[in-house]
């Protein structure tokens, strides 16, 4: 049975470099890569474990005969689950398959979200990079990418930092699957250091070419990000575009303010990258409405 023995799994909320880190490793020549496959997303919501908000049929009727469906098997939820990881062998296999590679990396960010204990419990041998980003850097990257630099257009179309922040705090402090938390900020920093700590994570050797990932051809999504593509290795430039982004704007501090004051306490009380991050923030908007 299929387990993630041969499967990388990067969480990250949108917007954290998550797409560079996926090249970084998907230049090697042990890895294969495929961009955002949603593999895990309909195994999640098939209604046992979570359920949809709507669908062209009645979805509530059908989570509840599911559970009832399942609750019946010999197993219950374990046989469930051994279904699902029939599904991931067959196709994360097929897509290794006469490839010559080791590892399948599956970067989606939406895995980030709700169901991170599914895919914890799923796949509990695969190998998980938890990726994370400043948040004010995640929010200002949203903004400009997509909104022409609209902050509240931003936030109210999708609350990335309300979105992801608990699950993924809560992962790095609870989650009992092997995984490596790395910092976007330290991995564009120092790429040569981190990526050589993320491929002994993964127990393979280190190759000069995961830094230039840019000389390699690459396989790209039909939506997201237009400027996919644009930088050959790991820059500094977005390091501190945010900060700029708030010179002579009183409105933006206020609603990032607004936003980390969303934060659960105990997530702040964490000891995570995450959760020290959002205590400096906290303190740096406190200085800027002054």
């Amino acid at each position: 049975m299929y387990l993630g023995q041969n499967l990388i799994l990067i969480l990250s909320p949108p917007r954290s470099g998550s797409t560079m880190l996926q090249r970084i490793l998907g230049s090697h020549t042990e890895v294969l890569t495929h961009p955002e496959p949603h593999i895990l997303t309909p195994l999640a919501f098939q209604g046992y474990f979570y359920q949809i908000e709507k669908a062209s049929y009645n979805h509530k009727v059908a989570a509840q005969a599911f559970r009832e469906f399942v609750d019946y098997l010999p197993n219950k939820d374990e046989d469930y689950l051994n279904a699902c990881r029939a599904y991931c062998e067959v196709l994360y296999s097929r897509a290794l398959e006469n490839s010559g590679k080791h590892y399948f990396l599956d970067k989606t960010p939406n895995y980030a979200d709700t169901i991170l204990p599914f895919i914890s419990r799923l796949l509990p041998e695969a190998k998980f990079i938890v990726l994370t980003r400043h948040p004010f850097a995640i929010l200002s990257s949203a903004a400009n990418t997509f909104y022409n630099g609209d902050y509240d257009r931003a936030y109210y179309t999708r609350d990335l930092l309300g979105t992801f922040i608990q699950p993924i705090a809560r992962f790095l402090k609870d989650s009992n699957v092997m995984h490596i938390h790395i910092k976007y900020e330290d991995l564009v920093s120092n790429p040569e250091l981190h990526v050589r700590r993320l491929l002994a994570y993964l127990n393979l050797d280190y190759q000069e070419g995961c830094i230039h990932f840019g000389e390699y051809p690459h396989i790209t999504k039909t939506y997201g990000d237009p400027k996919i593509g644009r930088h050959m290795r790991p820059v500094t430039l977005s390091l501190d575009n945010w900060v700029k982004d708030f010179t002579h704007r009183p409105d933006r501090r206020k609603l990032c303010k607004m936003i980390i004051n969303k934060v659960q306490p105990e997530d702040l009380a964490r000891r995570s990258h995450i959760a020290l991050l959002i205590k400096r923030l906290r303190q740096c908007c406190d200085a800027l409405m002054k």
